[in-house]
């Protein structure tokens, strides 16, 4: 038999899920293809021949729970089973239990993020080769919603490699600077406002965090620092936005666009409509609030919710919702109460990709940054709790 090193291998297999879509996105740039498919299906493949099916306690009541609601709600109104946005909700869902499942395998946070940390630099490096490729740039830049996947897929790319430059220090973390720097601002330009939120988000948390072991002192200059850093900016927004509007010739990118609108009355444009939908998947609320309404529903009324809270409620009704946030809410709690320092910022990471996506453009129950949460919460990998 082969000497495999199973935690070496299974931070591996995750962290190459994680990262599916942002493998590909220079070849996916140019044309269509189902390599992610492909990739998926070998990773799936690959765990079940290193671990067999292998499930925690939590984990498997987990999954009950889960997939018990949504088998429920299929039986009890499957009106739209066969829709498109159901298909594919229905997708969304599937990779998400397997992204959950295959986090509760044997490896260590400090491996999975060293991988990360590699695939993170590959996927920037990806990102940057589709925009200094004018014309692989104009095609991509094509087709519908491009600056939501070239946003999201930069996210959880640079946040990896801002915390292990915050974390390790700049002299030892170089090469992942030079490869954030261009990423970071290519994400600001070209991506979306969730994605930008992520990042922000992570910033702030890691900061609050690392000032937390200091002294009164200390807290109160960061602190401080918080709030001049965001003033100052604003104080020259005109200057900073008329120099990107002549470095890009007019042809403003979409993110730039859209803060522009926020800052020069634009409100209503900045939120892409959000507000409305927001109301219309109320309304759905409304009138189904405890059972919900059939999950192709919201897509017909609205495209989709647009945040995870509101899809919860739409889809499966307001007690399903309740049960939802509570969970959610204690495992933030749990994990920041009772973990260490080093598992704190890697939940982080995890937790600033979900809030800002979750908040600003989740359609679907769990996406796959909270699955991973979930996943490696009720293994004990963040806690360390021994969860067999």
């Amino acid at each position: 038999m082969l000497n495999i090193d199973v935690s070496r291998c299974n931070a591996w297999i995750l962290a190459l899920f994680f990262f599916s879509q942002g493998l590909f996105i220079y070849v996916s740039a140019g044309e269509e293809n189902h390599l992610r498919f492909i990739l998926i299906s070998i990773i799936c493949l690959l765990s079940l021949l290193i671990n067999g099916i292998k499930f925690t306690k939590k984990i498997l009541i987990f999954f009950i729970v889960y997939l018990g609601i949504i088998l429920l709600k299929f039986f009890m109104d499957s009106e739209g089973l066969l829709d498109d946005e159901t298909v594919s909700a229905i997708r969304y869902l599937v990779e998400g239990c397997l992204i959950c499942y295959l986090s509760t395998q044997d490896f260590s946070l400090k491996r999975l993020f060293r991988v990360f940390r590699l695939l993170a630099m590959i996927v920037c490096f990806e990102a940057c080769m589709i925009v200094s490729n004018e014309s692989l740039f104009l095609y991509y830049s094509m087709k519908q919603g491009w600056y939501m996947s070239f946003g999201y897929t930069l996210m959880p790319a640079v946040n990896v490699l801002f915390y292990g430059i915050f974390t390790q220090g700049l002299k030892s973390r170089l090469i992942d600077a030079i490869v954030y720097v261009p990423s970071v601002v290519l994400m600001c330009f070209y991506g979306n406002r969730g994605a930008i939120l992520g990042h922000v988000i992570l910033i702030i948390t890691l900061v609050i965090l690392w000032s937390s072991r200091k002294s009164l002192a200390c807290k109160i200059s960061i602190f401080a620092a918080l709030v001049s850093i965001p003033s100052v900016v604003y104080y020259y927004l005109d200057d900073i936005f008329y120099n990107l509007f002549i470095f890009f010739e007019g042809a403003t990118p979409y993110s730039i666009s859209k803060y522009m609108s926020l800052f020069y009355g634009g409100e209503e444009n900045f939120s892409s409509g959000r507000d409305d939908i927001y109301i219309y998947v109320l309304d759905a609320v409304a009138e189904h609030p405890f059972l919900g309404n059939y999950i192709g529903y919201l897509h017909w009324k609205t495209s989709y919710a647009h945040n995870i809270f509101l899809e919860v409620m739409g889809n499966y009704g307001i007690p399903v919702f309740v049960i939802f946030l509570i969970f959610l809410l204690y495992v933030f709690y749990d994990v920041l109460q009772n973990s260490t320092y080093f598992n704190k910022q890697c939940f982080l990471v995890l937790a600033s990709c979900f809030i800002a996506r979750g908040m600003l453009s989740e359609g679907h129950f769990f996406d796959n940054f909270l699955m991973l949460i979930f996943g490696l919460y009720l293994s004990g990998k963040f806690t360390e709790r021994n969860c067999t």
